[in-house]
C-alpha cells in the first residue's frame, strides 16, 4: 500500500514538473546558481534573504545549466521521499494504518504538490527537516539500539540540523521545535539533543555574518508583501495546506476548514500520542510567526510554512487511529470525505494547467508577435524580467522595471516620449495598490490590445496591454 501511495505522489508531482512553465523564482535560482561559488555567496549577501547551500547544490551538480526538467525531477524526488519519511515518522509513534493515512494526505496535499516541483530550496529543506524528525523519533522510540547505532542516529540528527539552516534560515525553527520537545517531554535525551544542536550551531557560525547582513531583506521589507498582513495571517493555515495561492471566498473557506481541521486533528493526536513528537510538527510554524512578529517582518508566505502541511497530514493519521479505536464511525466517514476532497484538489494542482504558475511562454509569444522595434515595455512589478528578458529580441527593447512605489511615478515620466507602450502586470498591487500607472496610461493613451493570461491563483495571472498614443 505504501508503494502505491509513494508512486502516486511521484506521478502527480512529475506531471506538473514536466508541464508547468518556469516560475520567476525558479529562474532566479538557476541564473544565480550558474555563477561561481564566490559569486553566488556575494549575490545572496547583497540581494537576497536566503543562505547559499541550495544554490551551491545546483551549481556543483550541474543542475543550473541542465535542461529545466532535470532539476525539477530532482525536486520531485525530494518531495516524494518526504512523503515516505512522514510515513516512517508516524509509524514509529502510532500504527502503520495511521501512517498510511498520513502518507496519503501528504501525497495529495495541494500545497506540497504546488511547491514540490519548484526549483527552490523549500522541498529540500522540508526533506532534511523530516529526516531530522525521523532520526530523533528512532532514538526516542527504539529502546534496544546498540551504542554504535545510537551514535549513528545522533550524528545523523546533528548533520540534518546543521544542513537545514544552510538551506533556509527557518531551519533553526525546526531544530528549536525538536529541542523544545526533548526538554519538555524527553528530558533523558536533553544533554545529547543540546550537544547536537550546539554542534550544528558551531557549523553554522561561518554563515552568521552573511545572515546579519541579510536581515534587512525579506518579509515586509519586500514592498510587494505589504498590505493586509492580518488577513494574510488568518488565511495562512488554508494557504499552507489545502488552497495554496487561492484568494477570495475559496481562500476564506479553505482557511476556516483548515483552522477547524487543525484544532480537531491536534486534539486527537494529543489523545492517542500525547508524548510523541507528532504534535510538535506544528511548532516551527508557531515559532516562525513569533519571530516574524518580534522582528516586524510578518513572514506570512505559505511556502515557509509547509512543515505545517506535513503536521496536518500526520495529525489526520491520528484522527483515523483515534476514531478507529473509539469506533467513531461518523468521524471515519467525515475523514473519508476529507481524504477524497484532498485527492481531488491535489490532482487538480498536479494535472490542471489552470492551477499552475504564470504562463510566461504565452506572454513572451504575445510580445514577440505584436511589438514593434521602438515599443516600450513596462514590467509592473519587476519580477517579470526574470521570465522575459532572457529572450534577446525582448531584451533589445527599451524597458522599465517597477519594483517599488516611487517607481510608479518615475515610470510615468519616463514613458511619455514613447508612442506605443506595453504594460505587463504581474502581481502589480503589491507595488501599485490603486493601479495608478494603469490609470495614467488610460488617460493619455488608447488601449489597442489587451490579453489576460488567467490562472486560478490570481497571483499567477498576467495581464498584458498595448497602449498607443
Amino acid at each position: 500500500m505504501l508503494g502505491a501511495i509513494v508512486a502516486a505522489a511521484f506521478a502527480v508531482r512529475l506531471v506538473e514538473a514536466l508541464r508547468r512553465a518556469i516560475h520567476t523564482d525558479e529562474r532566479i535560482s538557476l541564473e544565480w546558481a550558474a555563477n561561481s561559488g564566490d559569486q553566488i555567496i556575494e549575490i545572496l549577501r547583497a540581494y537576497d534573504a536566503h543562505p547559499p547551500l541550495f544554490f551551491l547544490f545546483l551549481h556543483v551538480f550541474g543542475l543550473a545549466q541542465a535542461p529545466e526538467w532535470l532539476p525539477r525531477i530532482v525536486m520531485v524526488a525530494f518531495g516524494t521521499a518526504s512523503v515516505a519519511l512522514l510515513f516512517a515518522v508516524v509509524r514509529l509513534w502510532v500504527t502503520p494504518q495511521a501512517a498510511l493515512v498520513a502518507a496519503l494526505c501528504a501525497a495529495f496535499m495541494p500545497s506540497l504538490i504546488f511547491y514540490d516541483t519548484w526549483i527552490r530550496m523549500y522541498v529540500v529543506s522540508d526533506f532534511f527537516a523530516l529526516l531530522a524528525f525521523f532520526a530523533l523519533s528512532v532514538l526516542l522510540t527504539t529502546d534496544d539500539l546498540s551504542a554504535r547505532r545510537r551514535r549513528f542516529w545522533w550524528g545523523a540528527w546533528t548533520l540534518c540540523t546543521a544542513v537545514g539552516p544552510y538551506l533556509l534560515y527557518i531551519g533553526w525553527f525546526f531544530t528549536a521545535a525538536q529541542v523544545l520537545y526533548v526538554l519538555t517531554l524527553r528530558r533523558h535525551a536533553a544533554v545529547r539533543a543540546l550537544t547536537g544542536a550546539s554542534a550544528a550551531a558551531l557549523m553554522w557560525l561561518p554563515q552568521l555574518p552573511t545572515f546579519l547582513r541579510q536581515t534587512h531583506v525579506g518579509g515586509l521589507n519586500f514592498a510587494s508583501y505589504q498590505h493586509h498582513e492580518l488577513r494574510a495571517l488568518a488565511l495562512l493555515p488554508g494557504q499552507a495546506t489545502f488552497v495554496p495561492e487561492l484568494e477570495g471566498y475559496v481562500a476564506a473557506l479553505g482557511a476556516m476548514l483548515a483552522w477547524l481541521g487543525i484544532i480537531f486533528s491536534l486534539w486527537c493526536t494529543l489523545k492517542i500520542a500525547p508524548r510523541s513528537i507528532l504534535p510538535w510538527l506544528g511548532a516551527p510554524a508557531v515559532l516562525l510567526l513569533l519571530y516574524s512578529a518580534a522582528s516586524n517582518k510578518w513572514i506570512y508566505l505559505d511556502r515557509y510554512y509547509l512543515m505545517l502541511a506535513y503536521g496536518v497530514a500526520a495529525w489526520a493519521g491520528c484522527v483515523f487511529q483515534w476514531a478507529l479505536n473509539a469506533n467513531k464511525r461518523p468521524v471515519l466517514g467525515a475523514l473519508a470525505v476529507v481524504l477524497t476532497t484532498l485527492l481531488v484538489l491535489g490532482t487538480l494542482y498536479g494535472v490542471d494547467s489552470a492551477f499552475y504558475t504564470a504562463d510566461w511562454p504565452g506572454v513572451q509569444s504575445l510580445l514577440l508577435s505584436g511589438s514593434q522595434p521602438r515599443d516600450l515595455f513596462v514590467l509592473e512589478q519587476g519580477m517579470s524580467r526574470w521570465a522575459l528578458m532572457r529572450n534577446p529580441t525582448i531584451k533589445r527593447h527599451p524597458y522599465i522595471l517597477v519594483w517599488f512605489r516611487p517607481d510608479v511615478e518615475n515610470s510615468w515620466r519616463l514613458l511619455k516620449p514613447y508612442r506605443r507602450v506595453w504594460l505587463v502586470a504581474y502581481q502589480p498591487r503589491g507595488v501599485d495598490p490603486q493601479l495608478d500607472l494603469l490609470s495614467h496610461l488610460q488617460h493619455d493613451y488608447h488601449l489597442s490590445l489587451f490579453h489576460e493570461f488567467q490562472k486560478v491563483m490570481p497571483a499567477e495571472s498576467v495581464s498584458v496591454g498595448l497602449f498607443v498614443r
